[in-house]
């Protein structure tokens, strides 16, 4: 299923490089004729260009995510993907591991052109606050949920990279697929309301009706 998931989402995302790949700055061609010491200078190689520099940064679908599309660019010198994944980890539990407080870390030691982000399947748990435990889907749960996701959205927005937030596939478990329906529909509504652009690759994983599928294309 990782596996799948993984050649699903770099399918997906296929389009999303092409937009990445067409902010590569290139130089212009010369045009008109030359002299021969022109010409020398004009046969020299051009100037290395600076590679896009994409951060992919979550959950274990981000680390299948980010190792897909490292595959997908290794023998192109315009890309370097970063992968900074940590499979327990979540929006609800910092405690497990804090994205809010990792991130700016991450961000002192380079910059980015891009991140990458997916993150959400372990968020269907309890939110500890203090001596309280907001269970999941109650109002102080999504209260507090929206405000611990809305602390990670700010960190990768001071950043100055274009964040590509990437949704949640569907789940075959009933259950599990409407809790995960309802994380990715706040990620949607946070993240564009932000100025993010999220990226919907449930169509990918659906039939035509909209159930869930484990083939496709």
């Amino acid at each position: 299923m990782a596996r799948l998931l993984a050649l699903f989402l770099l399918a997906f995302l296929a389009p999303t490089l092409a937009a990445f790949a067409q902010e590569v700055i290139t130089g212009s061609p010369m045009v008109g004729s030359a002299t021969s010491e022109e010409f020398d200078t004009l046969a020299e190689p051009p100037p290395k260009v600076e590679p896009y520099r994409i951060l992919v940064v979550g959950d274990a679908l981000a680390g299948g995510l980010g190792g897909g599309l490292k595959r997908m660019t290794a023998e192109r010198e315009d890309f370097e993907i970063s992968v900074r994944a940590n499979e327990a980890s979540s929006i609800v539990r910092p405690e497990v591991y804090d994205w809010a407080k990792k991130l700016p870390k991450i961000f002192t030691s380079r910059d980015y052109d891009a991140v990458v982000v997916m993150i959400g399947a372990n968020d269907h748990q309890a939110i500890r606050a203090g001596e309280q435990r907001l269970e999941f889907n109650t109002p102080e749960w999504l209260s507090a949920y929206r405000q611990r996701l809305n602390g990670i959205l700010g960190t990768l927005l001071v950043s100055g990279s274009k964040i590509y937030w990437v949704a949640l596939p569907p789940m075959a478990d009933d259950d599990y697929n409407a809790a995960m329906t309802l994380v990715r529909e706040m990620q949607r509504k946070e993240v564009t309301a932000r100025g993010g652009i999220f990226v919907d690759i449930v169509p990918a994983f659906s039939t035509p009706d909209g159930a869930f599928t484990a083939t496709g294309a």
